[in-house]
Order: C-alpha cells, then sequence, then structure tokens
C-alpha cells in the first residue's frame, strides 16, 4: 500500500460563472425577491428588480428605478443572471423606493 503523499487538487483560481437564464426563468428569481441583469447590457450597475410589486429597471446614469418596457429581445435572450446588487461590482441606490414614475 502506497502511503506516500498525493498531489493535492490545484485550488480553484478560476471565478464562478454565474448560471445564465433565459427570460422566464430569471423573472422567477426576480418573484423570489432576486436582482438580474442582462449581459448583453454590459453594464454591471443596472438591474432589474420587483418594487412595489412592479418589474422596474435600475439605471446608474439617473440613479432611479425606471417602470421596465420588456422588448422581444429581452424576451428571447438566454444571458441573464442574478446579481446581488449589494456586492462591490453592484452599487444599489440607497433609496429603493425612488422611481421615476411615467406619465
Amino acid at each position: 500500500m502506497d502511503n506516500s503523499p498525493k498531489a493535492s487538487a490545484s485550488p480553484k483560481s478560476r471565478t464562478k460563472k454565474p448560471k445564465q437564464l433565459d427570460f422566464f426563468e430569471a423573472l422567477r428569481e426576480v418573484s423570489l425577491n432576486k436582482c438580474i441583469t442582462k449581459l448583453e447590457w454590459n453594464e454591471p450597475n443596472c438591474y432589474l428588480k420587483l418594487v412595489d410589486g412592479r418589474l422596474v429597471i435600475y439605471k446608474p446614469d439617473t440613479k432611479l428605478f425606471h417602470p421596465l418596457i420588456v422588448s422581444d429581445g429581452d424576451m428571447a435572450g438566454e444571458d441573464w443572471i442574478v446579481i446581488d446588487p449589494t456586492s462591490t461590482s453592484h452599487k444599489e441606490v440607497s433609496n429603493p423606493q425612488a422611481i421615476q414614475k411615467w406619465d
């Protein structure tokens, strides 16, 4: 029986890629009070969430939540991911009730 030390597996040096979801899978996550973003947007601080039962989009340039108008591309996309807006790469506005109202 060989009792010599075995080479250990190398530690995970790569960051785990988030699971990509289709739009409807992503909406299920939003219904669980999670935030989602679309990789195509290439804007890590732009994300969707539910506020007062409405699907809204946070846009970092305005620092406001806006009502979301869903496009065909949004619904066909399979590059939605769940994010944590409180992490260092996803800063959430301090007042989540700051929703831009549309007339």
